[in-house]
């Protein structure tokens, strides 16, 4: 299946549906065909306008062979026939509509009532007498009634169209479905007038080539006009300018002569004054360049002297800044080397700390005679000797001294009845800052005073 095959299965799908847009159609009824290479193309049987496909449509031959994958309607052989006996026809349409199926009925074809009938290509609309649908016989009524017509009525049966293809077969369904309710309409009212004969023959020549057109078949003609316009139009330059004759030029004459002599003798005596003139606007419109050349040696040698009295007026400061600042420094250094390297308070601090043990050592390690068999008390007896000397040690508090401390010493504690107790640690006044527990609590212990961290309390 090529393209144009594609294309053609299609049209017949979409004049299907339009019949029963159009109202001349309903449900399967009804059917299409279009010729093809050597047959045609035709609706299968039974299938609903709406559910087909292109690859539904059948390709039936000329032999009554068809090809699809369903059976070709079953009204196939007046398509055929119609189409065998009426070369000027390529589309056939049938249907059932409801005015020309009613007069079908009555077996009752229509007069020229209307000049529109000229449409079908006569003065009437013939009715072929009734056969079996899908006969052949119903196929030879329906080719006897469409000698000279495009469409006729079947008796008691349904109307047929035909035309040069698929739109113009169904516009003509259209029209004859029209005048079928026009007549009847007539009929119901009294005896309708019908036109002549001649008067329909006059209408069928005016008619030829009446009925829906395409674009494409009207832009032909346009097309052809204006191509052959244009080719007119670039034809008729060349052909007057081939009807001329080519000018033939004259002989100069005697003054023209003369003057072109003239001129040449002129000629040379002006041509100096030219090139002065250009030298001229030459120079006027070029003087920056030699004057910028000869310029930049003395921007040089001003730039140079420039820099070397800038260099001249900055060196004498920086070199006299130099010493003050090293003198600055230096002076800074001396004042402040004293303050960091003199330690005269840490070797004070022995002799401080010397005088501070003898004065404190009679008071605080004195030993006190007691009655024999009674226990000490220390506690309370050297509480005074301690007080007293409190201000003495908060008045100038000691140097940390940075000696290992002596290891501390053990002294017998006589009380008031002359009997030894148990020996105590003494312990030695250490540095404020470096002070542990351990020796807190000897101290309190062979004291009885407490000592704080900035002091005794």
């Amino acid at each position: 299946m090529n393209d144009a095959e594609r294309a053609l299965r299609g049209e017949i799908i979409r004049t299907c549906r339009a019949m029963e847009t159009k109202g001349i159609n309903q449900g399967t009824s009804g059917n299409v065909s279009a010729r093809w290479a050597d047959g045609l193309l035709i609706t299968p049987s039974g299938l609903a306008y709406d559910t087909m496909a292109p690859e539904d449509i059948i390709h039936l031959r000329m032999d009554g062979k068809s090809k699809g994958p369903h059976t070709p309607s079953s009204e196939w052989r007046f398509h055929r026939d119609i189409l065998a006996a009426r070369p000027d026809v390529n589309a056939v349409v049938h249907a059932h509509p409801i005015h020309l199926s009613g007069l079908s009925i009555l077996n009752k074809p229509i007069p020229a009532v209307h000049y529109m009938i000229a449409a079908v290509g006569g003065p009437s609309i013939r009715c072929a007498p009734y056969a079996t649908y899908g006969t052949q016989k119903l196929s030879e009524h329906v080719v006897n009634a469409l000698e000279d017509r495009l469409g006729c009525i079947l008796a008691n049966h349904g109307m047929i169209a035909c035309g040069s293809d698929l739109s113009r077969a169904l516009w003509l369904a259209v029209e004859m479905e029209t005048l079928a309710h026009q007549y009847v309409v007539a009929l119901q009212s009294g005896e309708p007038v019908v036109l002549s004969d001649a008067e329909i023959a006059r209408v069928v020549e005016k008619f030829k080539g009446y009925g829906p057109r395409r674009k494409s078949d009207e832009a032909k003609p346009t097309a052809r006009v204006t191509a052959s316009r244009r080719a007119a139009s670039k034809s008729a330059p060349t052909k007057a300018a081939a009807a001329k004759p080519p000018a033939a030029k004259s002989p100069p004459s005697k003054k023209n002569v003369t003057k072109a002599a003239e001129a040449k003798t002129k000629a040379p005596e002006a041509m100096p004054g030219k090139a002065s003139a250009a030298k001229t606007k030459r120079a006027k419109s070029s003087p920056a360049k030699p004057a910028a050349a000869k310029s930049a040696p003395r921007k040089e040698a001003t730039a140079a002297s420039s820099r070397k009295k800038s260099a001249a007026t900055k060196a004498p400061p920086t070199s006299k800044a130099a010493p003050k600042a090293k003198a600055e420094a230096a002076t800074t250094r001396a004042k402040a080397a004293p303050k960091a390297t003199a330690a005269p308070k840490a070797t004070a601090a022995p002799k401080a700390k010397a005088a501070r043990k003898a004065t404190a050592a009679p008071k605080a390690t004195a030993p006190v005679k007691a009655a024999k068999g009674t226990k000490t008390k220390g506690a309370g007896a050297k509480a005074p000797t301690q007080k007293a000397t409190a201000p003495a040690t908060r008045s100038a508090p000691p140097e940390p001294d940075l000696t290992p401390s002596p290891a501390p010493t053990t002294e017998l504690v006589k009380t008031a009845a002359g009997a030894r107790s148990r020996p105590r640690p003494v312990a030695s006044k250490q540095p404020r800052g470096k002070s542990t527990a351990t020796s807190r609590r000897a101290e309190r212990r062979s004291t009885g005073v407490r000592r704080g961290r900035f002091g005794k309390k």
